[in-house]
């Protein structure tokens, strides 16, 4: 409601809804796509100029900023150290940058858009990442994402998944023996 009384958006599509909602119109999901995720450490006025700013230059309706919940309640009181993921700072905002094409030649605009876009919020974010919202799963991202518990998890990796078989999303790797 603050946001909507201190600027008139061009089109206003927050609501409540299921995931199939979002392909309402749509043959279901693009065939292509590009996410970049972050985790701001609070919504502050850089980071909200920097997200219109970028609203400003995505090129088309295909590009999208998207706003998770605040952080706040029961997540906030769990311990960093008693999950994987360690982030869980009141009022810190989940963000992503993402853009779908279904044809090729939409690709590089649509990707550049994505990274400058993340570049960009990276400052607000300290460092951190959100692990729902990957962009590239390098080993210094995954770091971003579970920070101090890195070390634990690559010894619980070791000890009960040494041959590396659960890989998938921002995958902390055992030891090599």
């Amino acid at each position: 409601a603050p946001l909507r009384k201190s600027v008139i958006p061009v089109n206003d599509t927050v609501r409540r809804g299921t995931l199939m909602d979002t392909f309402v119109g749509t043959k279901g999901p693009p065939a292509f796509g590009i996410i970049a995720g972050s985790y701001l450490q609070s919504l502050s006025v850089g980071a909200i100029d920097t997200i219109l700013a970028g609203f400003a230059e995505a090129p088309g309706p295909v590009a999208m900023i998207a706003l998770d919940h605040y952080m706040h309640g029961a997540v906030c009181r769990v311990k960093p150290d008693s999950t994987a993921f360690e982030l869980r700072a009141r009022d810190a905002v989940p963000i992503w940058v993402q853009a779908n094409w279904e044809d090729t030649a939409s690709e590089a605009s649509l990707s550049r858009w994505v990274e400058q876009t993340w570049t960009a919020l990276r400052p607000y974010s300290g460092g951190r990442a959100y692990a729902n919202y990957p962009a590239a799963e390098t080993e210094s991202s995954i770091r971003e994402v579970y920070q101090e518990n890195y070390a634990r998890l690559v010894a619980v990796k070791t000890q009960y998944d040494p041959k590396n078989v659960l890989r998938r999303n921002f995958n902390v790797r055992p030891r090599s023996s």
